[in-house]
């Protein structure tokens, strides 16, 4: 009877260990087609490395989708601050645009009523209408603002990547029907920041490692 508990035990761990070692395998033949397929339509990145500074930067992605909305209605970054907060703003430096639009180097920041999760950006070019075209970069420049310390710290402790959406200034614009999502933002360079594949990939190994103690601990008794 001992032996074959002893047996039962060794099937038990040898099972444990293949199902184990097809996790980690899973985890890492799939976790770039997950990473890849988020990071493909990330149109600005953040950087939130300089205190009380937001500094946003376009990349050379596409849009989603081809689209229009109005440059007073502008671009929305999905739950940047994660509470809602005030948001006062210096503009340093800038020629943040759609790359249909010419800048005019006035790009500005705006919180509906002056409390919200997100934060919307408004009065980049002097046309009145802000485009994407898919199959081309939806974005061109860049742009650097001082903001208050409340903000900058909401910015820091949430933030990490969200919804982008045009023709948007404010959280609940984005029921109606002429507000486009057309892509993604993502924090890039953080004082606190950990982006959310590596936050995942940390979670699972952590996890696993607690699985893997547990099994072993439980084949001793």
């Amino acid at each position: 009877m001992h032996l074959q508990n002893m047996l039962y035990t060794i099937k038990q761990n040898t099972k444990n260990v293949k199902i184990q070692t097809m996790m980690v395998a899973s985890l890492v033949l799939f976790a770039p087609l997950f990473i890849n397929k988020a990071m493909a339509n990330v149109l600005l990145k953040i950087d939130l490395s300089v205190e009380n500074q937001i500094s946003i930067f376009a990349t050379d992605n596409s849009a989603l989708v081809s689209a229009v909305g109005t440059d007073f209605n502008g671009i929305y970054l999905d739950n940047l601050f994660g509470i809602d907060v005030i948001v006062d703003e210096v503009l340093i430096e800038g020629d943040l645009s759609t790359a249909n639009e010419p800048s005019n180097n006035s790009p500005q920041l705006f919180t509906s009523s002056n409390v919200d999760p997100g934060l919307n950006i408004f009065n980049m070019t002097n046309e009145t209408n802000l485009t994407t075209t898919l199959g081309q970069a939806a974005f061109t420049g860049s742009a650097i603002w001082t903001v208050n310390t409340e903000a900058y710290q909401a910015a820091v402790m949430s933030a990490i990547s969200g919804n982008l959406f045009l023709n948007a200034d404010s959280l609940d614009d984005l029921d109606n029907n002429d507000v486009t999502l057309i892509g993604s933002w993502e924090v890039v360079n953080s004082v606190t920041n950990v982006s959310a594949p590596s936050a995942i990939g940390f979670l699972y190994f952590i996890a696993l490692i607690l699985v893997i103690r547990r099994q072993n601990k439980d084949s001793y008794r």
